[in-house]
């Protein structure tokens, strides 16, 4: 649901708002919005498609948040 959600809004700003399709960017999101929903609690969001085996890795740093 979390990667499917991410992958939506990307659709909805290309096509909308005429942005470049960027895969990076969906992954980062995915990322940011994952560390969220653990943040408030999610327990079981692998099912969701977050990868929960790479929490805490380099890989799965969040992006600053401001």
């Amino acid at each position: 649901m979390l990667v499917a959600w991410q992958l939506w809004k990307h659709r909805n700003r290309c096509v909308f708002d005429k942005i470049t399709p960027n895969v990076q960017a969906v992954v980062q999101a995915v990322i940011d919005e994952g560390w969220l929903w653990i943040m408030v609690g999610a327990a079981k969001i692998t099912p969701l498609g977050f990868p929960t085996n790479l929490v805490g890795s380099s890989i799965m740093q969040p992006a600053q948040i401001l």
